[in-house]
């Protein structure tokens, strides 16, 4: 196993400890962001054996990562907007207070 998919496993553990264990959901979207990064470390490796395949991969994970923190960044968004927090617990019954 190379460096680079420990690298990356241990990115991605971090990442999913984080967000088991935050309320804020910044911090829930810095974690998710390390989740990618982690995922693009251990898909290095796979540049040298297979350059098409790992095109393709870069680009699904790519794509996931625009889309998740965009959705995630337009839910903090919203949430601060309704109840002047970004933390988790204060979204409870998903109306307007």
């Amino acid at each position: 196993m190379s460096p680079a998919v420990v690298v990356g496993f241990i990115l991605i553990l971090l990442g999913l400890y984080s967000i088991a264990t935050t309320r804020n959901l910044v911090r829930v979207l810095i974690a998710l962001e390390l989740v990618t990064v982690g995922a693009f470390a251990a898909l290095a490796p796979l540049a040298s054996v297979n350059p098409s395949l790992f095109f393709y991969g870069v680009l699904i994970l790519v794509m996931i990562s625009v889309s998740e923190a965009s959705i995630l960044a337009a839910l903090i968004f919203r949430t601060y907007a309704l109840t002047k927090s970004t933390d988790v617990s204060t979204v409870t019954g998903g109306r307007e207070p």
